[in-house]
């Protein structure tokens, strides 16, 4: 995750109490929300991770084929996508 998941608690925690503070919701009494906006912030910052743990993999499957066709990830992706079709 590139923001800690402290941060992301202590931010959970800040957005929840401005949203009350400026009365744009309205909690019953004996509901913390802290916990699931955490939860929901801590899923969206961990989703990059997870996205480059898919791409890692993917290039490592096709790291010969784009070796063998002269494939570069400094070429522009549509590029390379159909650089390494043609081979």
């Amino acid at each position: 995750m590139s923001v800690r998941k402290e941060f992301v608690r202590v931010l959970a925690d800040k957005v929840v109490a401005e949203l009350v503070e400026q009365e744009m919701i309205a909690v019953p009494d004996g509901l913390d929300l802290r916990e699931p906006v955490f939860e929901v912030m801590e899923q969206e910052a961990s989703l990059e991770d997870r996205l480059n743990d898919e791409v890692r993999v993917l290039l490592n499957q096709y790291q010969d084929q784009m070796k063998a066709s002269g494939a570069s990830l400094a070429l522009p992706p549509f590029q390379l996508i159909t650089t390494m079709r043609e081979s």
